[in-house]
């Protein structure tokens, strides 16, 4: 039994330059810099499966973002504001 059938993802040249940048920066979030990976390896028409084995992270994690991608673009793959009071970690 085959998996479910993936949209296409496709880039613009501005979306692709930009993805890559993140991928190249030491600085940004760990988190950042997989889900431009993934997107980036999206593109070129690899797996859910096989991105979620390379990055080590779970597939369901990949198909959120390629999701995200698909329906806000690059403004998709930020963080969501969340509930509940800030974090005291650095206070």
């Amino acid at each position: 039994m085959k998996g479910r059938r993936l949209t296409p993802l496709e880039l613009t040249l501005d979306e692709k330059a930009g993805l890559e940048k993140i991928t190249r920066c030491y600085t940004l979030p760990h988190w950042e810099v997989l889900r431009a990976q993934a997107i980036l390896l999206a593109a070129k028409g690899v797996s859910n499966a096989q991105i979620a084995r390379d990055l080590k992270i779970h597939k369901n994690i990949v198909g959120k973002w390629r999701k995200r991608f698909l329906k806000d673009r690059l403004q998709g793959l930020r963080d969501l504001p969340r509930e509940g009071a800030p974090s005291d970690f650095f206070s």
